[in-house]
């Protein structure tokens, strides 16, 4: 449940700091100037190709757990919001209840929100991104290095332990 907020939080300051506008200077000043990349990309001749990086997010079972963070997001969602609501009422005893009408189409919003947001960005763009990520700062004896691990014992032990 941890990785599935952590997938949240991440995703949403993604979202935010893509945003036009987030980072722009307030009128009648300049923007800094962009801080460079400590990693240098890998050299076109030396990034993996597709095909490994296919096997590779095969191996790491990268779509499996984007569909289980998608699964859990939206019942994570609304335990956070019954939370928030109990602590609202802890310190404000003094506030009227939500009904029971009122509590249902707050999980009915919710649901209909996290559907909208899941959709946003969908598992092949995700993948897709992860791909250019990885051909940019990975090289292609790293992805060989890394299929070899997640194929051996230990790595599929290591997997194992992640996803239970």
């Amino acid at each position: 449940m941890k990785n599935a907020c952590k997938f949240a939080a991440v995703l949403g300051m993604g979202l935010l700091l893509a945003s036009p506008g987030f980072a722009q200077a307030p009128a009648g000043q300049t923007a800094p100037a962009p801080v460079p990349s400590p990693v240098a990309a890998v050299p076109a001749d030396q990034q993996p190709s597709q095909e490994q990086l296919t096997k590779l997010f095969e191996l790491l079972r990268v779509r499996e757990n984007l569909a289980s963070v998608s699964k859990i997001l939206p019942a994570q969602m609304q335990q956070q919001i019954a939370a928030q609501a109990k602590e609202m009422q802890k310190d404000h005893p003094g506030r009227p209840h939500l009904t029971e009408e009122q509590q249902q189409a707050v999980t009915k919003i919710t649901n209909k929100f996290m559907a909208r947001v899941i959709n946003l960005y969908s598992a092949d763009e995700m993948i897709a991104d992860m791909a250019a990520l990885y051909q940019k700062h990975l090289s292609s004896s790293d992805v060989d290095d890394l299929i070899g691990f997640y194929s051996s014992p230990a790595g599929q032990h290591l997997l194992a332990g992640r996803s239970s």
